[in-house]
């Protein structure tokens, strides 16, 4: 396939495509816009503008997970083979489990409370940037900067 492109749609499909043609992933709730994306070429995380995050098999070309749990837009979403991090214009993010699709824990990252030395971001209230790696979570919250250790939460065996 050349590309993949993700259409917002009430029910959940694909269409699958012609040689050299995009294939279609049809399949967010309400007809909600996608407000961040990420993948790592074998899977898609997609957010939406209502709070939800939906994870897509690109080879299977299936719906893997859907995740409703943010209260607000997510703005951004970042995965690593064994995790998806989301994180939201209500000021928390979400850990989640990428094979359960189960959340392991919440951060909340940004005061509830407005403060004068820590404005808004003009365009993503909440948390308006995120990255990750396999040890750690870095997120913005308007001028605030976090670092979170993936270590403080560790799952019981």
């Amino acid at each position: 396939n050349f590309g993949m492109s993700i259409q917002v749609s009430a029910h959940s499909h694909i269409t699958p495509s012609a040689k050299g043609q995009p294939t279609t992933f049809n399949g967010a709730r309400n007809f909600n816009a996608i407000t961040a994306l990420q993948t790592d070429g074998k899977v898609v995380a997609a957010g939406h503008s209502d709070g939800g995050l939906q994870v897509w098999d690109i080879t299977r070309m299936s719906l893997v997970h859907t995740l409703a749990e943010h209260k607000q837009a997510v703005h951004a979403v970042q995965l690593n083979p064994n995790k998806v991090v989301s994180a939201s214009a209500d000021n928390s993010l979400k850990v989640w489990d990428l094979k359960k699709g189960k959340r392991i824990y919440s951060l909340l990252g940004g005061s509830l409370q407005r403060r004068a030395n820590n404005p808004e971001h003009p365009l993503k209230p909440g948390c308006s940037g995120l990255e990750i790696d396999e040890s750690r979570i870095v997120a913005s919250f308007a001028s605030l900067l976090r670092v979170y250790d993936f270590e403080v939460y560790k799952p019981p065996h």
